[in-house]
């Protein structure tokens, strides 16, 4: 992953400490989801509303409880279950994608002991790697699976701030 400039790095760090200031921290949400199921929820929410990727979901959850028994069935089946989010081949190919690695391949490691250690540039670069998983998706696991201090923001966004400072 590229690395931030320090001017931005400053920038950032002032925007947060104005934040935390003005509004407080935040509370966490109590209900912590694993790392994989918030990949997952968070690739079915790409480009579409909230009520369409929670229809797939449920779809998925309803059908396969577990994620490991997802892991091998036909991508045709899989983008059936996923329709209600849009972008299915799209989405459908990531989520295999990322099912294969985690419990065919082994090399993909998403639950919270593997990953108490990491930091958090090496998580966003091995997120990243898989397509179909950018910058965004990948800081919404760290954030929201995770507890890490990070800000989801679109490239473009990114874009924007660097043009303005």
């Amino acid at each position: 992953m590229r690395r931030r400039s320090f001017k931005v790095d400053n920038v950032l760090a002032q925007i947060n400490s104005l934040l935390i200031q003005y509004l407080g921290v935040p509370e966490r949400n109590s209900q912590i989801v694993t790392p994989l199921t918030a990949l997952i929820g968070t690739v079915l929410s790409q480009n579409t509303n909230d009520n369409n990727s929670f229809r797939a979901y449920q779809n998925l959850v309803t059908k396969y409880p577990a994620w490991e028994e997802m892991a091998d069935i036909p991508l045709v089946e899989l983008e059936e279950l996923i329709r209600p989010a849009g972008l299915t081949s799209q989405k459908a190919g990531t989520i295999k994608t990322i099912l294969n690695m985690v419990f065919n391949e082994k090399s993909l490691l998403l639950d919270f002991d593997a990953v108490e250690n990491i930091s958090n540039d090496h998580l966003l670069t091995t997120l990243t790697a898989i397509k179909g998983v950018g910058t965004k998706t990948a800081a919404c696991v760290l954030l929201f699976s995770l507890g890490r201090n990070v800000c989801p923001v679109l490239c473009i966004e990114y874009v924007i701030l660097l043009k303005k400072i």
